[in-house]
């Protein structure tokens, strides 16, 4: 039998915006966005990772061609009684990243791991609040992508591309099959997916088969860029309450790094505004941590309000210089 090569993983309807002519659709951002595709690399980090066993399993991905197929159906149609499948991303696995046991429910911006700090923003600060970890044998990581061979796969008019007729080609099934491999348990009440395995011989005609037909294809590199130059595509900013209480960083401190940050920029350099943010942050407020001041000024929303795109990019340079972040 050959060796499973990827997963089809199916998911409610994306959430779709449209900058400068070009349509994105992208996981809900109220909270952890996964995958998440603001990144060079995108990432991958909770959603069905337990189910995902070969993925589980296997420890090194640079000579595999490994993919995961994430499609939905028409937002008009059940979940559960999908007529298309829309496929929103294409992820070639190409490393597995192991979070280390310090971190596996309160990860830092200082972590290895993480990307930039918009990924924490979105990704990574959510991944422990969303999905508080559980003991398994196997830890929780971070699968990041191939950045050249994965892709949003687009039609012409910048639509995603119904790949179900390719599917059940594919996997040899029909299209009620499918559905019934797809469903996990048999509740009308509370349907709930299950990641369907395919073959590496699946894997391959699946990916050429999109790679082929798709018109526009919209990778990491350009969509980090937009993300960079639209915070509203952000997750909520540190501060807000969620349905699991408040974050770590109160909305009250945020307030006053704002406008600590305000001052000192309007009467000194960006770089001193840095350095006495870090030493005298904690005079304002009593309790406040450097990583409290750095989450925030990590996260645009706020900073944006104060400066632009190209100071706060700087100042990410200088904290990362300074080997702060």
């Amino acid at each position: 039998m050959s060796k499973i090569g990827g997963y089809i993983i199916y998911h409610p309807t994306r959430k779709k915006t449209r900058v400068k002519g070009t349509n994105i659709y992208f996981d809900d951002n109220n909270h952890n966005q996964d995958p998440y595709i603001w990144n060079s690399q995108f990432l991958h980090s909770t959603c069905h990772m337990t189910e995902l066993k070969e993925i589980q399993k296997s420890q090194n991905f640079s000579n595999r061609f490994f993919v995961i197929f994430w499609v939905s159906g028409d937002e008009n149609e059940k979940f559960k009684d999908f007529s298309s499948l829309y496929c929103d991303l294409i992820f070639v696995v190409k490393e597995k990243i192991i979070w280390n046991e310090e971190t596996l429910n309160d990860i830092s911006p200082l972590n290895p791991v993480v990307d930039s700090n918009l990924a924490y923003t979105d990704h990574y600060f959510w991944v422990p609040i969303d999905h508080p970890y559980k003991s398994t044998r196997y830890g929780r990581f971070t699968l990041k992508a191939n950045l050249k061979k994965s892709f949003q796969p687009q039609n012409s008019d910048g639509n995603l591309i119904d790949i179900l007729h390719l599917i059940t080609k594919v996997a040899n099934c029909t299209s009620s099959e499918l559905r019934e491999r797809i469903r996990k348990g048999k509740s009308d009440k509370s349907f709930r997916s299950y990641p369907v395995p395919l073959t590496e011989d699946e894997v391959q005609e699946l990916y050429n088969s999109i790679n082929n037909i798709a018109q526009i294809k919209l990778r990491g590199p350009f969509l980090e860029k937009i993300r960079k130059s639209n915070s509203d595509l952000a997750s909520p900013p540190f501060g807000f309450k969620s349905k699991k209480g408040i974050l770590k960083i109160k909305k009250n401190e945020a307030e006053v790094v704002k406008k600590i940050f305000e001052y000192f920029i309007s009467t000194k350099s960006l770089n001193l505004t840095l350095e006495c943010l870090m030493k005298r942050g904690c005079e304002f407020i009593p309790g406040l941590t450097n990583k409290s001041i750095i989450a925030i000024l990590s996260n645009d929303i706020y900073v944006n309000e104060l400066i632009t795109i190209d100071v706060f990019n700087k100042a990410n340079d200088i904290l990362r210089i300074k080997n702060i972040i």
